[in-house]
């Protein structure tokens, strides 16, 4: 059985943060994946990050939709370190990993992206599902089955279900003929 495929980083969920002075100003608003690693980063290379108080974490379902609401966030509310992207108007250029720049509004893009990924993941579904059927399909063809009575019961024709049963190097299984029967049945 093959490994599933791992999801892409424009897929993943992604984590919409904030942090907080002890006065509850904004400090920075930013994106990730990975938390942990992307807080020590800021810790190591950010001269603010002493004043950093509380920190809000906000999940996105793809890295899109949250560099979209962390625009509108920075836009809106304003944080003091942010300098990056506090002029970017949504459907402008991306950031690495994100959407390619277009005219039509971003609820387009992010249904059609949502759409996209929803269709991929259910293609893998449906392939795993068919490797799991091939694999159930020999087993019953070991068993004793007889390919008619497995395209019944799958809806796959005899042909299909030879082809699986070659695959799965399932011995042949060409149903006796009328002329091998009789070549079978001894004379009188």
């Amino acid at each position: 059985m093959s490994e599933p495929h791992p999801v892409p980083l424009a897929d993943r969920p992604t984590a919409l943060y904030r942090f907080f002075d002890a006065e509850g100003r904004l400090l920075y608003v930013g994106i990730t994946f990975a938390i942990g690693q992307r807080w020590r980063a800021h810790a190591k290379e950010k001269a603010w990050w002493p004043q950093v108080a509380r920190k809000e974490v906000e999940w996105k379902p793809n890295r899109y939709r949250a560099w979209v609401a962390e625009i509108a966030a920075i836009k809106a509310e304003k944080p003091m370190y942010n300098v990056q992207d506090s002029d970017v108007e949504p459907g402008a250029p991306p950031p690495p990993g994100g959407e390619p720049a277009t005219a039509y509004p971003s609820e387009v893009l992010i249904n059609l992206r949502e759409k996209v990924s929803s269709r991929t993941a259910a293609e893998r579904r449906a392939a795993k599902a068919r490797a799991h059927l091939g694999n159930v399909i020999s087993e019953a063809l070991r068993e004793g089955m007889k390919p008619s009575e497995v395209a019944a019961m799958t809806s796959y024709t005899r042909e299909h279900v030879r082809r699986i049963a070659r695959k799965h190097e399932v011995e042949p299984l060409r149903e006796a003929t009328v002329t091998a029967i009789r070549k079978r049945e001894p004379e009188s």
